[in-house]
């Protein structure tokens, strides 16, 4: 019986968890395998199982299709005029975390044999969800475009928003690559805010006394958080005669029609806040020549 008691006593002393030999032991795993930490930050929600029990299934994300994913970064493949195809990525912030975090894009053209062939349009929806509520925007993506945000978690969604054009420029379904990833920290000190056209936005020419409304866009319904908007504005290059344009009046008009506010595109050249109760943005080419003006709404982040 005592040879028995202390053979017990031995091995409850060699698998005591608070012993220093298990301590060395646990460290050299932790050093060997730092997948298995239970300390590292939360990784992107990458769930193909069933979510646990009240989890909230709208923002379990199964990726697209050749997706590849790694820690707070989501890389996949998009097709020119397929819509349905996503690239999708989401990040749970670590609890109290009060940070701001940025969402970086990186964005790999499609070659193709025709003209318009490395002309894809992917658009990017990133929602951050704070206290329950979800904050959306929707901006371009190009390669390096960010956008900022707060919150408990942020989920980004790209899809493709190619517009249809001639069949004699542009092959369907072209491949090309997109990336989401997401950092602790602000985006870069700029004057240009991330940015949203529309697809089938094109840049307008008007003859002397034309002009042109532009909605403030509605993305599926949702605001896509539009705050500044850009009217840039020449001559169009088969205009008679030389120079630049020299007055392009820009109105932004409220639902009922009231004039908020108005300025020269050619004077104020850069965003310009859009008044709360805009709805439409209207060019006017106030020159005796053809203009060609383009739009470009700045989302907020």
């Amino acid at each position: 019986m005592r040879s028995l008691f202390l053979m017990c006593l031995t091995t409850c002393a060699i698998a005591a968890p608070g012993s220093d030999e298990n301590v060395g032991q646990n460290n050299q795993a932790v050093q060997m395998a730092p997948s298995l930490q239970t300390s590292a930050p939360m990784a992107p929600s990458l769930q193909t199982s069933a979510p646990c029990a009240g989890a909230d299934s709208s923002w379990i994300d199964g990726g697209s299709v050749g997706a590849k994913a790694s820690e707070w970064s989501q890389t996949g493949d998009l097709y020119t005029l397929d819509g349905n195809r996503s690239v999708s990525l989401q990040v749970p912030f670590p609890p109290n975390d009060k940070a701001v975090h940025t969402v970086v894009f990186a964005y790999h053209p499609p070659v193709g044999p025709l003209l318009n062939d490395n002309a894809a349009f992917p658009v990017a929806q990133i929602d951050w969800m704070i206290g329950g509520s979800e904050v959306t925007r929707i901006i371009n993506v190009v390669d390096g475009s960010t956008i900022s945000g707060v919150g408990e978690r942020v989920k980004v969604t790209i899809k493709d928003a190619t517009p249809a054009g001639d069949p004699t420029l542009q092959t369907p379904n072209l491949k090309y690559t997109v990336t989401a990833s997401v950092a602790t920290g602000t985006r870069g000190s700029t004057s240009l805010p991330p940015t949203y056209t529309p697809p089938a936005l094109k840049a307008y020419y008007l003859i002397s006394g034309a002009d042109v409304d532009v909605d403030i866009p509605i993305v599926n319904g949702i605001n896509a958080g539009i705050t500044s908007v850009q009217v840039l504005a020449g001559l169009n290059s088969i205009a008679v005669g030389v120079g630049d344009a020299t007055s392009v009046i820009v109105t932004q008009i409220s639902k009922a029609g009231d004039i908020l506010k108005r300025y020269d595109a050619i004077s104020h050249p850069n965003f310009v806040p859009i008044h709360p109760l805009c709805t439409v943005i209207n060019v006017h080419n106030a020159n005796a020549a053809i203009v060609q003006a383009s739009v470009v709404f700045g989302v907020d982040g």
